[in-house]
C-alpha cells in the first residue's frame, strides 16, 4: 500500500535536470490497466516522466512481491528516427515475453527517447543520453519502485539493441561530483540482450563488417542516405564526419570495442535472413555479420555470450532463450 500511495499521490524530490542545475520537479506516477493480459498480480504503471520533455517517459510492470524484484529495461528500435515503447504490446514475441518474465518474478519497464527529426535530439547522443538518464532515475527510485538497484538487465531491438550495448558496455557512466542526484547513480548493469543488433555506430567501419561482400562505404552511404549519417551525428553534411570532435564520438560510438572484460554476459539473436551483401536498410542493418563481429570481441574479451545467428548459419552451444538468460543473471 506504501508503494501504490506514493506513486497514485506523486511526490516532489530535489533533482537535476539535462542542465545538471537543481530544480524542484513535480512529478506522478499513474497506475493504470495492463496493456497486454497477465497471468500473476502486477502492477503497470503508465508515462512516468524520467525527464522534461515529451518524449522522456517510461512504463514499467512491477510484479508483486515482499522483496524487492529485478528488473528488464527494454529499449525499442526504429533507427532512432520511429518507434514507440509500446510497442512491445501487440508486436512478435514481445508480449509473451513480458508474461513470461513477470511470472517469474521480474519487472520490466519499456521506455520513449527523444527521437531525430521530430524532438530536440540534435543527435544520436541526445538519445542514447536519454536512455542513460531513465535508467538513472528508475535506480534514483528503485525503493519506491520495490526494484532492487542491483539486478538490472538491459534489452534491446535494433537502434534499442545498440543503445542497450552502449549503455552496458561504455563503463559506469555516473558522475559522483554531480549536482543532479540521479548522474550520481551507477549506469552499470547484470546482462544485455541484443535483438537485431548493429555492431558498431562508427559507420566508416562498417565496409570491414561487410568485407566479405567487398562492400564499399559509398555503396553503404547510398543505401542509408547521406543526410540521415549526417543527421545522425548532428552535422551539416558528410564531410564533417571526420573533425575531431565527430571522430572522437565516433570512437565512443564503436560498439564491439566497448566490450572488455569486465562487461556483463550478452545475448545476441540476429534473425535476419540475408546471406549475401545487404541491398537495403533491413539488411544493412540487421544483417547476420554485426552479431558475427560482437561475437568475436566476446570470445577475444573472455565475457559470457550466448549468439543465435540462422542466416551464418551459428548458434552457440550454450544457448538458451531469453527470459532463460534474464532469469539466469538477474
Amino acid at each position: 500500500m506504501k508503494l501504490l500511495y506514493y506513486l497514485i499521490a506523486g511526490t516532489c524530490i530535489w533533482m537535476g535536470c539535462a542542465t545538471n542545475s537543481i530544480k524542484k520537479v513535480h512529478f506522478e506516477k499513474y497506475t493504470s490497466e495492463h496493456p497486454i493480459k497477465l497471468a500473476n498480480e502486477v502492477t503497470f504503471f503508465k508515462d512516468v516522466y524520467y525527464d522534461t520533455s515529451q518524449w522522456t517517459v517510461f512504463d514499467i510492470f512491477v510484479p508483486a512481491s515482499s522483496n524487492r524484484v529485478p528488473l528488464v529495461i527494454f529499449i525499442h528500435g526504429g533507427g532512432f528516427t520511429a518507434g514507440d515503447k509500446a510497442d512491445v504490446y501487440n508486436r512478435g514475441k514481445f508480449p509473451e515475453e513480458i508474461k513470461e518474465l513477470t511470472s517469474k518474478g521480474l519487472a520490466y519497464a519499456t521506455i520513449n527517447y527523444r527521437l531525430l527529426g521530430s524532438s530536440d535530439a540534435t543527435s544520436v547522443m541526445s538519445c542514447l543520453n536519454d536512455a542513460k538518464r531513465c535508467l538513472q532515475f528508475i535506480r534514483f527510485h528503485a525503493k519506491e519502485l520495490n526494484i532492487d538497484e542491483h539486478r538490472i538487465g538491459l534489452y534491446g531491438g535494433s537502434a534499442g539493441a545498440g543503445t542497450s550495448l552502449w549503455l552496458a558496455m561504455s563503463g559506469d557512466m555516473k558522475s559522483n561530483d554531480s549536482k543532479d542526484p540521479l548522474e550520481k547513480k551507477s549506469t552499470r548493469v547484470k546482462a544485455v540482450a541484443a535483438y537485431a543488433t548493429q555492431a558498431t555506430y562508427d559507420i566508416s567501419k562498417w565496409d570491414d563488417i561487410f568485407s566479405d561482400y567487398s562492400m564499399t562505404d559509398a555503396e553503404i552511404s547510398n543505401i542509408i542516405g547521406h543526410h540521415m549519417i549526417a543527421g545522425f551525428y548532428g552535422v551539416a553534411s558528410l564531410t564533417d564526419i571526420d573533425k575531431k570532435d565527430i571522430a572522437v564520438m565516433r570512437n565512443n560510438l564503436d560498439l564491439s570495442e566497448l566490450i572488455t572484460t569486465d562487461d556483463p554476459p550478452l545475448w545476441i539473436h540476429n534473425p535476419n535472413k540475408a546471406t549475401e551483401k545487404p541491398k537495403d536498410l533491413n539488411e544493412l542493418y540487421h544483417h547476420y555479420r554485426h552479431g558475427d563481429v560482437l561475437y568475436s570481441r566476446t570470445k577475444k574479451t573472455g565475457i559470457k555470450s550466448y549468439v543465435n545467428l540462422p542466416a551464418k548459419p551459428f548458434t552457440s552451444e550454450n544457448w538458451i532463450d531469453l527470459v532463460s538468460f534474464f532469469v539466469k543473471y538477474l
